[in-house]
Order: C-alpha cells, then sequence, then structure tokens
C-alpha cells in the first residue's frame, strides 16, 4: 500500500511538471517579442513568404510549434559546418529564448558561429543607426525617401562599416510601368540584404544627389544584440512586397520595434512612409528612454555646392562664373588677386563644382580633369580646414505628419477631402523636396444641394523642380510633372468629373535664394470622359510658388490646353496657405477661366497626421 501511494505521488509529480512545462511554452508561444521574431507582427501570420524561414513543414505552423522546433534545433550537436547550425541561423531565437528558458536543463550547448560573431563585432555604444536618404524624384521606389540601418562594427571606419538595407528585388530593364504596377499589387520578392555603407553613401550622397540623415539607435548593448541579431535571420529572406505600406519603412519599423516600449506601426494603416517612420521613433522609447540620438547630416554633393556657393561674396561668385565658364583658365594665377580666404573659398567650391557636374564613368569627360586641376591647386594653397559648416534646418524627424485631411467650402458646397500623402508646392517641410510635388491617392468630395459627389481625385501628381541656383554650367534646371486622375469638366460643376492625363517638360529658376521658384512647361495631355481623339491636347504651363515666409506660402498657375478640335482652356490659378500650427494650416483659392470667364473661390481648414 506504501508502495502504491510512493508511486502515485512519483506520477503526480511527473505530470505535474509536464503540465507546468507546457503551460511555460505555450505563454512563451504568445509573448509579443516571439512573434515579433516569427514576422507574426499583431499577432497575425508571418509576413515572411520564404518557406526556409521557418522550421514548421508547409500547412503545420503555430507560433507554439516553431517554438518546440527551435529548441529542439538548438538542442542539436554541432555539425561541421557550425554556421548552419540552428543556434547561428537563429540568433535573436538563441538570445530571446536563453533568457526565459533553462537550457542546461534542456541540454542546449553554446554553439560558436564564426560567421556571425565576425558580423556582430560591433561597438559598444550606439552600436546601430538609422539613415534616411531625402527623397529622390528619377525613380519611383525612391519618391519618399528611403530607409536603411548601419551597424558601427569595430576596426572598420564609418564608410567601411556594414549597413542593412531593404528593397523589392526587381529584373534588370524592367519597364517603369510594370515596375510600378507590380510595386502597388505586391508582384515583387523583397529582402534585407547588406553591403558596405559605402555603396548607400556613394549612390544616395554623390550620384543622385540625396541627403542623409544618420540617428545613432539609443540601446542597451543586449536590445541592440537582439535587433542586429534579429537582422541576421531575416537577411536575404524573401517577403512580399507592396510599395504603399509593406516597403522599407515598414519592415524596418518592425525590426527595431522589436525592443521599443510601445509599437509605432499597425497593419491596420495602408501606407506607410519613411519619414513617418523617423518621427514616430523620434517620440518613441525604450526602457523609458529616447530610441534616436541627435542627428549627423550627410550633405549631398549638390547641397554642398549649393551651401558653399551661397556662402561667396560677388566677387568671389563672379570668379566661380568665369572659371566654370572658361576651365582651361582654371589656375593658381586666376585667383591671385584675392585674398588667401578667398582662395580656399573658391577652390573648395569649384572642386564641389566639379565632383557634382563630372561623368566618373566618362574618361574623356573633362570635368573630370578639371576636378583633378581643382585639387592639386588646393594642395598647393597652405593647409586649412573646410571653409564652410555645413547645416541644414530641414531636418526629418521634426515637422508635421505625411497625411492630411481637410473640410471647407467653394462656391459650389462643402468640400471634404484626404491626401494620404505626401507633400504639394505650398506645404514642402522638413526632409521634402522645396517647391516640388509628390502626391498619391488624393480624393475630395463635395456636399451640393443635399447631394454627395466625387469632386476631384488625383491617383499620382508629381512635379519635379530643379532650380539651376547657382546658374553654372552644368547645373541643371530641367523639370517636368505628371498627373493622373480625374477633375471637374467646368469651374461651375459639381458633378461632371472627368478623367485627366497631363504630362509635361521644362525649365525652372530660383529666386531670392530659394524661396521663389518660377517654372515654364510644354505640356500634353487628355482630357475627356470617352476615348474620343478630341481629349488630346497640347499646351503650356507656367507656375510659380513662393515660400513669402516659415508660415506662408502661395502660387500661381496659369494653365493653357489646345485641344485638337480647336477648343482651348485657359485656366489661372491662385494659392495661399497658412500654417496655424505644426499640425494645422488654412488654404485659400481662387481660380478663373478665361474661355468662360467663370470664376470659383475656396477656402478649407486642414489637419496633418
Amino acid at each position: 500500500m506504501q508502495k502504491l501511494f510512493y508511486y502515485s505521488f512519483f506520477l503526480l509529480l511527473c505530470f505535474s511538471a509536464n503540465a507546468t512545462e507546457e503551460h511555460i511554452l505555450n505563454n512563451l508561444s504568445q509573448h509579443k517579442q516571439w512573434l515579433k521574431l516569427l514576422t507574426a507582427y499583431s499577432g497575425n501570420s508571418p509576413k515572411v513568404t520564404d518557406k526556409n524561414f521557418l522550421l514548421s513543414p508547409e500547412g503545420e505552423y503555430s507560433s507554439l510549434n516553431e517554438l518546440r522546433l527551435t529548441i529542439n534545433a538548438f538542442a542539436e550537436p554541432a555539425g561541421l559546418d557550425l554556421n548552419q547550425h540552428g543556434q547561428c541561423k537563429y540568433p535573436a531565437r538563441y538570445l530571446f529564448l536563453k533568457e526565459k528558458l533553462d537550457f542546461v536543463k534542456l541540454g542546449i550547448k553554446k554553439v560558436s558561429c564564426p560567421n556571425y560573431e565576425e558580423y556582430t563585432n560591433v561597438n559598444d555604444q550606439e552600436q546601430l543607426s538609422l539613415v534616411f536618404a531625402t527623397g529622390f524624384l528619377g525613380n519611383p521606389a525612391s519618391y519618399y525617401g528611403h530607409l536603411l540601418l548601419k551597424i558601427n562594427q569595430k576596426n572598420k571606419t564609418g564608410l567601411e562599416q556594414a549597413s542593412i538595407n531593404f528593397g523589392a528585388d526587381i529584373p534588370a530593364n524592367e519597364g517603369m510601368l510594370s515596375y510600378i504596377v507590380k510595386g502597388i499589387i505586391g508582384g515583387y520578392d523583397s529582402s534585407f540584404t547588406t553591403q558596405p555603407f559605402f555603396y548607400h553613401f556613394n549612390n544616395y550622397n554623390e550620384t543622385e544627389h540625396r541627403d542623409l540623415w544618420e540617428y545613432p539607435i539609443v540601446l542597451s548593448k543586449s536590445q541592440s544584440e537582439l535587433v542586429i541579431a534579429h537582422l541576421w535571420e531575416l537577411m536575404n529572406v524573401d517577403f512580399q512586397y507592396f510599395f504603399f505600406n509593406r516597403n522599407c519603412a515598414y519592415f524596418m519599423a518592425r525590426a527595431i520595434e522589436l525592443v521599443l516600449d510601445q509599437d509605432i506601426l499597425d497593419d491596420v494603416k495602408p501606407w506607410v512612409g519613411p519619414q513617418e517612420v523617423i518621427q514616430k521613433l523620434n517620440l518613441s522609447t525604450s526602457d523609458g528612454k529616447r530610441v534616436l540620438g541627435e542627428a549627423v547630416y550627410h550633405p549631398s554633393r549638390q547641397t554642398r555646392l549649393y551651401q558653399r556657393f551661397s556662402g561667396l561674396n560677388s566677387t568671389e561668385k563672379s570668379i566661380v562664373r568665369s572659371i566654370a565658364l572658361s576651365p582651361e583658365n582654371l589656375s593658381l594665377q586666376s585667383i591671385s588677386d584675392v585674398q588667401l580666404e578667398s582662395k580656399y573659398r573658391i577652390v573648395d567650391t569649384l572642386i564641389d563644382y566639379y565632383q557634382f557636374t563630372r561623368d566618373k564613368k566618362d574618361p574623356e569627360d573633362k570635368n573630370n580633369l578639371y576636378y583633378k586641376k581643382a585639387v592639386l591647386i588646393r594642395y598647393q594653397l597652405a593647409p586649412s580646414a573646410s571653409t564652410t559648416n555645413f547645416a541644414s534646418s530641414n531636418i526629418p524627424a521634426l515637422g508635421r505628419g505625411i497625411s492630411r485631411s481637410y473640410i471647407g467650402v467653394d462656391d459650389l458646397g462643402i468640400i471634404v477631402g484626404i491626401r494620404p500623402a505626401y507633400y504639394d508646392a505650398l506645404d514642402a517641410s522638413y526632409g521634402h523636396v522645396k517647391h516640388a510635388e509628390l502626391t498619391m491617392g488624393a480624393a475630395e468630395l463635395i456636399i451640393d444641394s443635399g447631394k454627395v459627389n466625387l469632386y476631384s481625385l488625383s491617383l499620382l501628381n508629381i512635379e519635379s523642380v530643379k532650380q539651376n541656383y547657382t546658374m553654372l554650367p552644368g547645373d541643371k534646371n530641367h523639370s517636368w510633372f505628371l498627373k493622373v486622375g480625374a477633375e471637374q469638366e467646368r469651374l461651375n460643376c459639381s458633378d461632371c468629373l472627368t478623367p485627366i492625363i497631363h504630362t509635361g517638360a521644362g525649365l525652372s529658376k530660383s529666386f531670392f535664394g530659394s524661396d521663389l521658384a518660377i517654372s515654364g512647361f510644354l505640356t500634353t495631355g487628355f482630357f475627356s470622359d470617352s476615348l474620343i481623339s478630341d481629349g488630346l491636347f497640347a499646351g503650356a504651363k507656367i507656375k510659380a510658388s513662393w515660400f513669402i515666409s516659415s508660415n506662408i506660402s502661395t502660387a500661381l498657375t496659369i494653365n493653357h490646353r489646345h485641344h485638337i478640335g480647336n477648343a482651348t482652356q485657359t485656366a489661372i490659378k491662385l494659392e495661399q496657405r497658412t500654417s496655424i500650427s505644426e499640425s494645422m494650416d488654412l488654404r485659400l483659392s481662387w481660380e478663373h477661366s478665361i474661355e468662360t470667364e467663370l470664376s470659383k473661390l475656396s477656402m478649407n481648414f486642414g489637419y496633418y497626421w
């Protein structure tokens, strides 16, 4: 009887231990960090589409099953290729589970991972930096800017250190239209990849002339290790790419969210932008401390040239222009009549100018020769530090939200509108291209005589403005625009919405520094609600946008269209924006049609979010 009692008690203890272990595993499988490590954000199914990432067989995934298989993989003996062991393939899972489970009891022994250990030989402080590249209107994938991570490795300079990028895997020679459509509907795989930071720095800073802002990510050593380990796990793993909401901004934010006190994204919002992530991280904390440190500004070659040129006096500018127009005259003799400090400023400006204009891949480009000549002259002068302290108030972590909703009135009724992203010529702000426009998916409804109609629709509106600030040869001022959407056929109509495609190319020039920009375009397009040739038109467009102050901006647009059927349309539009606060503004607009002599006034209050 006594033996039976002891046996029963032993079975009860075993059952209790198993039940407790099962309870621990069940709770652990629903832990927020564990789900994020599986890319099951918000508790949903994993975002990863690569079958090799998950250990669970296809059709058998659950976070609990993945947890059990991960523990088993960690307990496996090491083989000949250490880098293929489970601990080396999933170092973030290892770090997470080591804090939660008794590895000794589970028979898990630490395995050396040569490739991973070399990759994660990082500084003790500020191990990670988040880099924001400003928008580039020459490539649809870069319209909204770009995010990448830099790993601050020991024994390597900043440009040699590893960077982690996320992007779509696009076939070579992919057509622009195909690229845009596939990017929107999820037609591409995408992945994290790694390259030396120099590659991205050179591409963004030097080739595409995009300013870079490098934000140290202020985390504890263990938190940084977990984020870096997670990124290692995700390297070259496939995800489905969506231009609007499963892009570089989304997946970079999700990786950093792993150690934040709160999430900064949700899967409901249909769009996510790089600048939005920077702004939200700027307000985020980890263990009660701010996540983003003080930004390091890396001005583009174009910005360096413009800032140097603006710092010259009139005599120095005249000499630079003279040499740029007759570069064969570049010599110490050509700058002999000015003081030494002026020589420094002139030659430094010319170095940036030839760097900006030269084609590095073309050995026949004479600007390469002039660049080397300018560098040689600089060495012939007495040693001196840089003559310009580059700075910018265009800080992407500051400023308003990227989306705007508004309500207003015009001569026909009450207007309610939304602009999901991003900016126009009146409200280009921190991190944006001044005087340019980039909006997608904007729509207006009008309530007129009790009826609600779609008032306007802007599927895509891009205006790229290059301003030729220096007026030097090679500082191009070629500009272009593209508008696709629908607008009212007449100013006095609220129910005659008509599709429009409108595009043009031209030149721009800036004045008063860069506060005023005037552009002229030759245009063509189609404006009709039926596929008839009379909808085709050619014409011209003149636009002036002026940032009068930090709170007030205005724009004047004159648009002329001449249709194939000889009908003409000449429209004048005057707009003014007044910033009420960082997140609110007031807009006034007056439109007039020359041919019909119709006019329309409108006003709206907007909120940025």
